[in-house]
């Protein structure tokens, strides 16, 4: 429901569908530490992206978050709905006084429309950029190279993920506005533990589609079942959605002489605290993952490729980077299940040193300080 507010402030504006990923979790956490600390933010959400993200358990600040109802049509009416929203958001934003808009999970149709509003009406915006595999022109249809590039332009003040996202903007977009890139990413913590039976050897847990590195874990095991057996492995976690599910149950039946549990897991922590070696084997980035951060924090041994800024996780203190070959995960494997079982290796100090280093505190206090530059910025003039 919509509420008229009082005076001017900044707004986050979240909008999805389906399952939330790992930026709207971090930002609503953002928004909510915010909050906590005497910012005078307000999140604004559409009514199933709050639901979504209640069914995981983040909580919301019912005060200061403003809701607004889906319209969903489908078909050629997918239009209206978009209408519908913006219609409902400009609605808000103009009765509320709100100055700032900030969208925080990569340029869409709400950042275009805004980029020629703004022109007219006094309210500036800023853009968070997460996606990683937006490195060259190729990997935009038209259609979203026009939005990329638009709001781009007219933002007052971009946030990248990371500093390979920033170098790729600064590339495409040669015209860009201020970028700053955050110092880190995070996770909840809260429902972290450690489990003092470890049942699971091995547990990948990810959306199953292409680009996460799933061909690559399924030919390292037959590498592996073939180079050291079945015994030296005893029972293989695949956890996840997505398009790819018939081919990952095809390639498990191709390996009868492993033990698999194959599902969703609607507790993941749960699984990751029994999990002796974890894998992140993503193609193009595995910073800044949610899982990889969870399992850390569940005191699990990881092994990732080692592509993009995954060392700004997987230090030498708490995991492997590999080359994207299934010899040489293979290899690791054996060399972490090894380490596993003569307990050399320290899950309790791997995760107290990811909670200490991937923080919600720290990743807030540089964004609040990034929305104000932004908001002072846009206000004076000096937009790019």
């Amino acid at each position: 429901m919509l509420k008229k507010g009082e005076g001017s402030m900044s707004a986050l504006v979240i909008n999805f569908y389906g399952s939330p990923g790992g930026a709207e979790r971090r930002f609503v956490r953002t928004f909510r530490r915010m909050r906590d600390q005497g910012g005078q933010e307000r999140l604004i959400i559409n009514a199933h992206g709050k639901r979504a993200l209640e069914e995981v358990g983040i909580l919301f600040d019912h005060e200061n978050t403003v809701v607004i109802e889906d319209f969903l049509l489908g078909g050629r009416l997918t239009a209206f709905s978009k209408i519908a929203f913006v219609m409902q958001l400009w609605w808000y934003v103009l009765v509320s006084g709100c100055k700032h808009l900030h969208y925080p999970v990569d340029p869409s149709y709400l950042s275009l429309v805004h980029s020629f509003l703004g022109r007219v009406l006094p309210v500036g915006y800023s853009l968070s950029v997460v996606d990683s595999t937006r490195s060259t022109r190729e990997s935009f249809t038209r259609y979203s190279w026009f939005v990329w590039r638009r709001s781009v332009f007219f933002a007052s003040r971009l946030d990248c993920l990371s500093e390979g996202i920033a170098s790729s903007v600064r590339t495409l977009f040669n015209r860009a506005p201020s970028i700053e890139v955050s110092p880190c990413s995070f996770t909840d913590y809260s429902k972290s533990k450690i489990a003092a039976r470890k049942d699971f050897d091995i547990v990948l847990m990810n959306r199953l589609c292409s680009g996460k590195g799933i061909e690559l874990f399924f030919d390292a095991l037959a590498v592996f079942h073939k180079r050291y057996g079945a015994d030296a492995i005893v029972k293989v976690g695949v956890f996840g959605a997505g398009p790819m599910h018939d081919y990952v149950r095809d390639r498990i039946q191709a390996l009868p002489g492993l033990n698999f549990e194959f599902g969703y897991a609607s507790n993941p922590f749960e699984i990751l605290s029994r999990a002796k070696v974890f894998l992140s084997l993503q193609e193009k980035e595995n910073y800044p993952s949610q899982s990889l951060l969870e399992a850390i924090s569940c005191g699990a041994l990881v092994i990732a490729t080692d592509v993009g800024e995954t060392y700004r996780i997987v230090s030498d203190d708490i995991g492997y980077r590999v080359p994207a070959h299934p010899e040489a995960l293979a290899n690791q494997l054996m060399v972490a299940l090894s380490r596993v079982q003569a307990q050399k290796f320290n899950g309790t100090q791997a995760s107290r040193l990811i909670r200490d280093t991937h923080t919600v505190e720290r990743f807030s206090d540089y964004f609040s300080a990034f929305l104000r530059r932004a908001e002072s910025l846009a206000s004076s003039g000096g937009l790019s």
